[in-house]
């Protein structure tokens, strides 16, 4: 995901998300460590926090994506399945299009979100609701589009 205009800091996270093959220290890496981690997911309470869960299968992810696909008006409909998943992310960002620059900085942004709200949950104990970040990814995403990108952009915040 080459030029990509996010936020330096997300597209880090996303970096280790996808370049790295689970370098992010989710919970199933940190019980390789230290035991006294609870493995549930904080974002949904339901599964082990894996990165494929975290980013694929949670509930509160899933909602998040596909809130994002509808934004962005395209379609999302991965079966929970890392692979899919990364099939869809390179689909939608090897091209040389508007529609592939915001993607990419889409993308960056809602991983880095979902990673801030992770961590928000585990140690501030402090929630944000999906439509809540995905308002914040636009904002994010109209302030740091370029002028070729913006209109884009701004036609899909009406």
């Amino acid at each position: 995901m080459i030029s990509n205009t996010a936020r330096p800091k997300a597209v880090f996270i996303m970096w280790l998300q996808l370049q790295l093959q689970d370098k992010l220290l989710t919970k199933d890496r940190l019980l390789k460590w230290e035991s006294k981690v609870e493995p549930q997911c904080m974002l949904c309470q339901n599964e082990d926090e894996t990165r494929d869960h975290l980013f694929v299968k949670c509930a509160y992810t899933r909602r998040l994506w596909v809130g994002l696909a509808t934004w962005m008006q395209m379609s999302y409909d991965i079966g929970g399945n890392w692979q899919h998943h990364l099939a869809w992310v390179l689909k939608n960002a090897k091209e040389k299009t508007i529609r592939a620059q915001i993607f990419k900085i889409v993308y960056a942004e809602a991983v880095y979100a979902l990673w801030i709200e992770r961590n928000q949950r585990v140690f501030e104990q402090r929630t944000n609701g999906v439509d809540r970040i995905i308002r914040t990814i636009a904002f994010i995403c109209n302030v740091r589009a370029s002028s070729k990108t913006s209109p884009l952009v701004q036609s899909w915040l009406v």
